[in-house]
């Protein structure tokens, strides 16, 4: 859900996995939806993420596919429109995206979790809405099925959080402000699908939340308190 065509109204944007095409569906200003606009991405399992990726005060795209290991940008023309998306390599089959700061320069990058990679991709924004080649940074043995993003021990820099859906595992990526990461795991319920980071006890610290794969066992929330 977002703004995308700067009316004040949230628009709906969908990723299609069975399809190489992403649907808009804007607002009309009462709760119903006008016939989707629909965009050109990579095939395979799609998530996506909206942000403001090239500085201009409109809401971006970018769109994950698993099958040709990439991310595919969409830069919003302003009037809910979108320029030919740009495709960036990320590491194989990446299954969650989240556009956030990573290295506290003003714009917003993109940061993958790769399944068959065991990995997190970041790509840098060079502050244009284009990125420079990913780098690849590993988690702990398993695969990476979602992620979340915040500051988790309050040094001002963003952090990264990430299940791995084979196990019982939440590996947290420190941000070091470097570039470089301090990873730690934490076992929490399971196998694990997505993750929310949320101050869920009001001490003022993000704790971490996550759900299970339902498919495996009764469905359960599990919370990671943050010390």
């Amino acid at each position: 859900m977002g703004d995308i065509d700067g009316d004040g109204d949230l628009d709906i944007v969908a990723a299609m996995s069975a399809s190489d095409i992403v649907s808009v569906l804007f607002n009309q200003g009462n709760g119903t939806f006008a016939a989707p606009s629909t965009h050109s991405v990579g095939q395979g399992r799609k998530r996506l993420a909206l942000g403001d990726l090239d500085g201009d005060g409109d809401l971006d795209v970018a769109v994950t596919t698993e099958q040709s290991h990439d991310v595919s940008v969409l830069i919003n023309r302003g009037d809910g429109t979108f320029e030919d998306h740009r495709v960036y390599g990320t590491g194989q089959s990446p299954r969650d995206v989240v556009a956030v700061d990573m290295d506290g320069d003003g714009h917003l990058d993109l940061v993958t979790a790769n399944y068959e990679g065991r990995s997190v991709s970041i790509l840098r924004n060079r502050g244009d809405g284009t990125f420079d080649a990913a780098t690849n940074h590993p988690v702990a043995a398993g695969t990476p099925y979602a992620l979340a993003a915040g500051d988790l021990d309050g040094d001002g820099d963003v952090d990264l959080a990430v299940t791995l859906e084979t196990s019982t595992t939440v590996t947290i990526l420190l941000n070091l402000g470097n570039g470089s990461f301090d990873v730690r795991t934490y076992t929490s319920g399971g196998p694990l699908r997505d993750i929310a980071l949320g101050d869920m006890d009001g001490d003022g610290d993000l704790d971490v939340i996550t759900t299970n794969n339902v498919t495996q066992s009764d469905p359960e929330v599990f919370v990671l308190r943050n010390n």
